[in-house]
């Protein structure tokens, strides 16, 4: 397909435990803003219709927060923490499309499994990309 978009591949490559990215964020610099970002960003009222996801600079997921029934539709795509949802990872998506060409993306497909619109934005430090 163009972009190299496939529907077909499924799984993703897990990198780290959950358990493990629990330990990473701790060191992590967007910890100390993660709050900020919840009460901005986020909504995992039970009427949530959204998942805000951040990643690493290489892809892999290091915060997910949506409502339980987001969440566990997250959880169907393997779309968790400790997961490489980069190029290599997964194939191109709305965080690997947002990763590479370094600014905010927006990708559909009229055969997404989920019809989940798919949003992605690039946020590099002023000081070390």
């Amino acid at each position: 397909m163009a972009l190299g978009i496939s529907p077909d591949q499924h799984s993703p490559r897990h990198l780290h435990e959950v358990a493990d990215v629990l330990e990473l964020r701790r060191e992590h610099r967007l910890q100390q803003v993660m709050p900020a970002l919840h009460d901005l960003l986020a909504d995992d009222s039970n009427s949530g219709r959204h998942v805000l996801v951040l990643t690493d600079a290489r892809g892999e997921i290091q915060w997910r927060v949506g409502s339980p029934e987001v969440a566990r539709r997250a959880d169907r795509l393997e779309f968790s923490e400790g997961v490489d949802w980069s190029e290599a990872g997964i194939g191109t998506n709305a965080i690997s499309e947002a990763l590479v060409m370094g600014r905010p993306v927006q990708l559909s497909s009229a055969g997404h499994p989920q019809r989940m619109g798919l949003h992605g934005g690039a946020h590099r430090g002023p000081f070390d990309g």
